[in-house]
């Protein structure tokens, strides 16, 4: 049984919505991650959180958190407007509000979307 196959898709699943909960609600996320990988390296709890990471050979979840958002909004991008999100994200300028703590606004409040790239198609290989 694997870390990657189990539990990580369960701590990630979702991320888009819950990326707006408390920090207190995400660092329990974190918790749970740091508690896996302490199993799997052997490490002690009196082990700091980042060597704990790097024996277990994992990324943190708000680290995740980033590069996927990005991911996912240069998807959205790329599927121009045959999708009702990624015809809202293109169509949005920044004097535009956003409903506050809704999870396109944290993105944008957060800088991980960037309005000034021309968006890509992704095709399949």
């Amino acid at each position: 049984m694997n870390y990657t196959a189990l539990i990580r898709p369960v701590l990630e699943y979702g991320y888009q919505i819950y990326q707006v909960a408390s920090q207190t609600i995400l660092n329990k996320l974190e918790r749970v991650q740091l508690s896996a990988a302490r199993k799997i390296t052997g490490l002690r709890s009196c082990c700091p959180k980042a060597i704990v990471l790097f024996g277990a050979d994992l990324q943190s979840l708000s680290l995740r958190r980033q590069s996927n958002s990005a991911r996912y909004i240069a998807k959205l991008k790329s599927l121009w407007s045959f999708n009702r999100t990624s015809k809202f994200i293109l169509q949005w300028t920044s004097n535009q509000r956003l409903k506050k703590g809704s999870p396109i606004g944290v993105m944008w409040k957060r800088g991980f979307l960037d309005f000034n790239f021309e968006p890509c198609i992704l095709l399949a290989a």
